[in-house]
C-alpha cells in the first residue's frame, strides 16, 4: 500500500518523467524495503538485555576459529562452541565445533569456565560471606529482563587486540603447536550489561593448543589460569567447565533433540553420541588438570537434559543457584547426591548439557592462582575401534602430562635400493648423513626417567639436556604394489627392535638389522619401499575417581609416533635383464591392442590412468645386449624406425610406436631386427587399432 501511493504521487507530480526522478524513487522503495526488514529487529529490542558498545566489540569482533582437521569457533571472553555469535542469528553463523573438517557436523553449542566463591560483606571479615559466580559464557539473572542469548561476564584485559597467537611454524618463541591461541579476561571490568553481577577480582589466563602434524589425533586443550587479582580472600572456591554438546548433522532436523552422554572414570572423560543419525561423529571431553588433587568430595560430574530447567532462563541463574550446581547443593533428587551421575540410557535421548565441578578450596588468597585444564576430543567412534574417543582422551592426558610438547617423530633411516634380477637389496644403515633416529633425544618421555642413567638411552646426554633419554625402540619395513604408492598401499613386511636387557620390554627383542632382501619380484613391475623409524610408548599416571566415588591410579600407556610411510618411500621400477644370448628379445605386448588398457594400474607400462593420453602409447623390448640396434619394418619391408639401445645394466627400450617421420604406425603386421655382436635376431609384432 505504501510502495503504490508512492508511486501514484511520484507519477501525478510528473517525477517519474525525468532521471532524476526514477533514482528519487528507486532510493525511497529501497528504503521503505529496509525498514520493513528492520521491523522485527527493532521491535524485539524491548526484550533483549540493552548493550554497551565496548561489551559489543570485544564479544563478537575477536571470535577466532582454533584447530586444524577439528575446528572449533573461541572467543575472547571465555565463551567456547556456537553460541560465540549471537543465539538468534544460529542458522547463518559458522560451526561451533566442527569434526572431521569440512563434515558439517556440529558438536558444541556452548561452553566455557565458572568460577565460584564465598565471598565476606565486610572487609575484615566480620560480615557474612555471600554467593559469588563470576562466568565466560552465562550472565547472571536479573528479574524482568528476558536474555535472547548467554552472555559473558568477562572482558578482555586488551579489548582491542585480545589474542596472541604464536606457531611453531612460524618458529615463535615459547610455541608450542602449530596454533597457540592465548587471551586473558577479568570479571573486575564494570559493564552495564550485568548491573546484577558482583564481581569476585579474578583474572582467567586462557590457553589453546592446535597441530597440524605432530598429533595426528583430533585434539584441542584449553588450559585456564586462574589468579585471584581482586582485594579479598576467596573461600570455599569452586571451579566449573560447563558444556552444552549438541551432536550431529546439521542437515539432520532437531539433531540435538537425539544425544546422549555417558562417561569413562579411568580417564575422566565425558562423551557425547546421536542416537538418530548415522553420520555424525561423538563428541569427548576429558579433564586433564584439577584446582588440587583429586578426592572422593572435591570432584562432580553431572550431566541435565533440557527437559529439566536447571540452566534455562529462570531463576536458576542467580550466583546462588550456580554456586549450589557446582557445590552439589544445587542437585535434583534424582541425582541421588551421587559424585558421578550414571550414564544416560541410549534410548533417553535429549538436548543434554554437562558441568564438571572442583572443590571446594578453602582459601584463594589474594595474588595465588589455580589452575584447570580440559581437552576437547573428536573420535569416530566412543570406545572400540580406529580413532575412539577413549585411546585419543589417553593420547591427550600423554600430551598434558609433557607440556603439551608433542611426542617426536622420529626420522626415517637413509634408505638405498640395489636392483637386481627379480630382487631388490635394501639398506639402511647409519652413514654419517643427517640424523641418525638411534640417536634422537626426548625431554619430555616419563617412561626414559625409569632407565639408569648409564643405561645407553641415558648414558651422555646432548648438551643442555638433563631429563629424558633416547626414544628409539626399532625399524619398520613396508612395500607397495600401488603404482602411486599411496599411504593406505604399505604392508609391513618385517620389523626389528631393540633387545631390552633392563627396564620395560617392547616388541618382541628380535634385535636389529640393516638390510634386507627381496627376491621373487616380477620384472617390469613398479615396487614402493619404505622404512621407518619408531620409538617406545609413553606412561603417564592420573588419579581419578571411580563410580563408587574412591579415588584410583590407572597407568595410561599410549603408543610412540612412527615415521611416517610416504616421508621414507622410495620408488623401484624392476627392469628387464639384459641378454647375453642371441634370441632373446621380447616384444610386449604382443599383440598390441589399442582398445585395451596397458597403464600402471592393469599391469602395463603406459603410466598412470589419470594422466595417460594418446601419447604415451608404447611397445617396449626386453632382454636386449647392453648394446644393439633395433630395426622395424612393414610386412612390405619398408623401414619404420631405427632404434639404438646402449645400457650396461638394463635389458629394455621403449618406443613410442612413431615413425622416423614422427606419425603413429598403422594397424597391421611389422617386422623388428636386432643387431648386436651376439648376432642378429629377427621376430614379428602386431598392432590393431
Amino acid at each position: 500500500m505504501i510502495l503504490r501511493d508512492l508511486m501514484v504521487t511520484f507519477y501525478r507530480r510528473g517525477i517519474l518523467t525525468t532521471q532524476k526522478g526514477k533514482k528519487m524513487l528507486h532510493r525511497g522503495v529501497t528504503f521503505i524495503l529496509l525498514l520493513i526488514l528492520l521491523m522485527p529487529s527493532l521491535f524485539s529490542q524491548e526484550k533483549l538485555k540493552p548493550q554497551n558498545s565496548t561489551s559489543i566489540q570485544s564479544r563478537y569482533h575477536h571470535q577466532i576459529t582454533q584447530g586444524y582437521t577439528m575446528e572449533l569457533l573461541m572467543s575472547p571472553l571465555g565463551i567456547i562452541g556456537k553460541d560465540v555469535l549471537f543465539r538468534h542469528f544460529s542458522d547463518s553463523i559458522p560451526i561451533g565445533l566442527e569434526y572431521p573438517e569440512w563434515s558439517e557436523i556440529e558438536h558444541l553449542w556452548e561452553g566455557g569456565i565458572w568460577i565460584g566463591a564465598l565471598v565476606d560483606t565486610v572487609e575484615d571479615g566480620s560480615g557474612d560471606s555471600i554467593k559469588r559466580v563470576s562466568t565466560s559464557n552465562h550472565a547472571s539473572y536479573e528479574e524482568g529482563v528476558i536474555y535472547e542469548d548467554y552472555l559473558s561476564e568477562m572482558t578482555p584485559t586488551d579489548t582491542s587486540n585480545p589474542w596472541i597467537h604464536r606457531s611453531i611454524s612460524d618458529e615463535d618463541s615459547g610455541a608450542i603447536s602449530e596454533s597457540d591461541y592465548i587471551c586473558e579476561y577479568t570479571d573486575t571490568t564494570y559493564l552495564k550489561d550485568f548491573p546484577k553481577h558482583m564481581p569476585l577480582g579474578v583474572k582467567v589466563v586462557q590457553r589453546s593448543y592446535a597441530w597440524a602434524r605432530a598429533v595426528r589425533e583430533p585434539i584441542i586443550p584449553i588450559d585456564y589460569t586462574i589468579i585471584n587479582i581482586g582485594k579479598k580472600l576467596l573461600k570455599d572456591v569452586y571451579i566449573g567447565i560447563y558444556l552444552d554438546p549438541n551432536v550431529g548433522s546439521i542437515y539432520y532436523k532437531y539433531y540435538y533433540r537425539y544425544n546422549y552422554t555417558g562417561y569413562f572414570p579411568d580417564l575422566r572423560t565425558a562423551y557425547v553420541e546421536n542416537g538418530k543419525d548415522p553420520n555424525a561423529t561423538p563428541m569427548g571431553f576429558t579433564i586433564l588438570c584439577t584446582p588440587t588433587q583429586i578426592q572422593a568430595n572435591n570432584y562432580r560430574f553431572y550431566w541435565y537434559s533440557n527437559s529439566v530447567p536447571i540452566l534455562a532462563h529462570t531463576p536458576f541463574l542467580y550466583d546462588s543457584a550456580l554456586y549450589d550446581l557446582m557445590s552439589g547443593d544445587g542437585f535434583f533428587p534424582e541425582h541421588e547426591e551421587r559424585a558421578i551421575k550414571p550414564n544416560q540410557k541410549v534410548d533417553d535421548q535429549w538436548d543434554v548439557s554437562l558441568l564438571f565441578s572442583f572443590g571446594p578450596i578453602e582459601k584463594f588468597e589474594v595474588g595465588e592462582t589455580l589452575r584447570v585444564a580440559v581437552a576437547l576430543v573428536g573420535g569416530l567412534t566412543a570406545r572400540y575401534g580406529f580413532q575412539s574417543i577413549y585411546d585419543n582422551a589417553k593420547v591427550a592426558h600423554t600430551l598434558f602430562a609433557r607440556n603439551y610438547y608433542a611426542p617426536i617423530v622420529l626420522p626415517a633411516p637413509n634408505l638405498r635400493i640395489e636392483v637386481g634380477f627379480q630382487r631388490a637389496k635394501l639398506t639402511w644403515d647409519y652413514r654419517g648423513d643427517g640424523i641418525n633416529p638411534e640417536d634422537v633425544w626426548d625431554d619430555g618421555s616419563h617412561i626414559l626417567q625409569s632407565y639408569p642413567s648409564d643405561h645407553w638411552r641415558r648414558a651422555n646426554p646432548p648438551e643442555g639436556h638433563t631429563k629424558g633419554g633416547r626414544i628409539f625402540e626399532g625399524y619398520r619395513l613396508y612395500r607397495s604394489e600401488d603404482p602411486g604408492g599411496t599411504a593406505k598401499s604399505f604392508v609391513m613386511l618385517k620389523q626389528w627392535d631393540m633387545v631390552d636387557s633392563i627396564g620395560p620390554k617392547y616388541g618382541y627383542d628380535v634385535g636389529l638389522e640393516y638390510e634386507f632382501v627381496d627376491s621373487n619380484l616380477h620384472t617390469g613391475k613398479t615396487y614402493w619401499y619404505s622404512v621407518t623409524s619408531y620409538g617406545i610408548e609413553d606412561m603417564n599416571v592420573i588419579n581419578y575417581l571411580d563410580w563408587d566415588e574412591s579415588v584410583k591410579v590407572e597407568t595410561l600407556a599410549t603408543k610412540s609416533n612412527e615415521t611416517s610411510v610416504l616421508a621414507a618411500r622410495k620408488r623401484v621400477k624392476l627392469p628387464f635383464s639384459l641378454s647375453n644370448e642371441l634370441g632373446k628379445v621380447l616384444v610386449v605386448p604382443n599383440p598390441y591392442r589399442v582398445d585395451d588398457n596397458y597403464t600402471l594400474e592393469f599391469g602395463g607400462y603406459e603410466g598412470r590412468s589419470r594422466s595417460w593420453n594418446e601419447n604415451k602409447r608404447m611397445l617396449k623390448f626386453t632382454h636386449l645386449p647392453p648394446k644393439c640396434t633395433i630395426r622395424i619394418f612393414t610386412i612390405g619391408g619398408d623401414i619404420v624406425a631405427t632404434l639404438h639401445h646402449e645400457n650396461q645394466t638394463i635389458g629394455e627400450y621403449d618406443w613410442n610406436m612413431l615413425s622416423e617421420s614422427n606419425r603413429t604406425i598403422a594397424s597391421g603386421v611389422y617386422v623388428f631386427t636386432v643387431e648386436s655382436e651376439y648376432g642378429t635376431q629377427t621376430g614379428k609384432f602386431v598392432v590393431i587399432r
